[in-house]
């Protein structure tokens, strides 16, 4: 978990942060989009081995930590130009969708989830 908030939460700042209108944007986006996308993938390298989880096949509190961030990237990605998350984090984002059924609030919540606010920002510019 400190790995999350230490090497890809700093970069998660700087994309959807700003698409969420959190705050401003960095001075340069193209590049801040790369780290973040570099992060994402070390981060996914790093902790989701052949299971599906950081623990393998099973759950653990890292994962419902880690999800939001990665679910509020995939979100994102049509509103930033460049933004592809890894693959394997998409996966691992489906398979906590697919093991966590109160999970659905990050996706549809009467216009207040992630996926809603998300749709609901400009594409940046």
């Amino acid at each position: 978990m400190d790995a999350l908030s230490n090497e890809v939460y700093k970069h998660h700042r700087d994309v959807v942060y700003t698409v969420m209108g959190f705050m401003p944007g960095p001075a340069d986006q193209a590049a801040a989009t790369a780290a973040y996308m570099a992060a994402m993938d070390k981060w996914g390298k790093t902790f989701l081995g052949d299971g599906k989880f950081v623990l393998g096949d099973k759950l653990s509190i890292a994962d419902f930590k880690a999800v939001p961030y990665f679910w509020a990237a995939i979100c994102c990605e049509p509103k930033v130009d460049g933004l592809k998350v890894p693959a394997q984090i998409k996966e691992y984002v489906d398979a906590f969708f697919g093991a966590v059924d109160a999970a659905k609030i990050l996706k549809e919540y009467g216009g207040y989830s992630i996926a809603e606010y998300a749709a609901s920002r400009p594409k940046l510019a």
